[in-house]
């Protein structure tokens, strides 16, 4: 689906409980569809779900996520996470205080955004775990090059300048930015 960020195919595979999904959409594919909402009176808002459930891009580009536990991608039913030793369905999560992540990022975000004319794109911003944050050594550096604590307050500080990142990026592209209620009601006070 990508030009700039192409490895992001590497894992294109969903397996279910009982089926396996694949689709790869094209930038061709992704125009039609939009010119044919269009037609129709019908706005296409994409989301890109960020940092969480982005374990495509650490196979296509290692070092751009932090591992959350599952040694099997996507996590399978039952997996349990071992920091909370709670069952988790989740899959690694982008770094978001990596300025190389960042990078990647932005490539695939502004690529995007010329091919979705919709003023909005979702990002999405649920399920951002901390003990996958917890994980992660550059998180860590960060937090205490901040100020922060390795506490609830300090996670948040890094999931909302993650945001606050993403959504300088989207303006500056003439987007507004989109968002699950949790990264407006779990992270506190400066979300968008």
């Amino acid at each position: 689906m990508s030009d700039l960020v192409p490895s992001l195919l590497a894992l294109t595979t969903l397996t279910l409980a009982f089926a396996t999904l694949c689709s790869i959409d094209s930038h061709n594919d992704l125009r039609y569809i939009v010119e044919t909402a269009r037609l129709r009176g019908i706005r296409v808002v994409p989301e890109f779900d960020t940092p969480a459930h982005s374990s495509s891009w650490g196979v296509g580009y290692p070092g751009s996520t932090i591992f959350c536990g599952c040694s099997e991608q996507p996590c399978p039913p039952g997996s349990i996470d071992p920091v909370t030793g709670k069952p988790s369905h989740y899959s690694d999560i982008l770094n978001p205080v990596s300025n190389k992540t960042f990078a990647l990022v932005s490539g695939f975000f502004t690529e995007m955004a010329a091919i979705f004319p919709d003023e909005q794109v979702h990002i999405g911003v649920d399920e951002v775990l901390w003990s996958c944050l917890n994980r992660s050594v550059e998180v860590a550096q960060f937090m205490k090059a901040h100020g922060k604590k390795f506490d609830d307050d300090g996670f948040k500080f890094v999931s909302r300048y993650y945001i606050k990142r993403l959504q300088t990026l989207l303006a500056s592209l003439g987007k507004k930015t989109a968002v699950w209620q949790e990264a407006l009601g779990k992270y506190g006070p400066g979300n968008p």
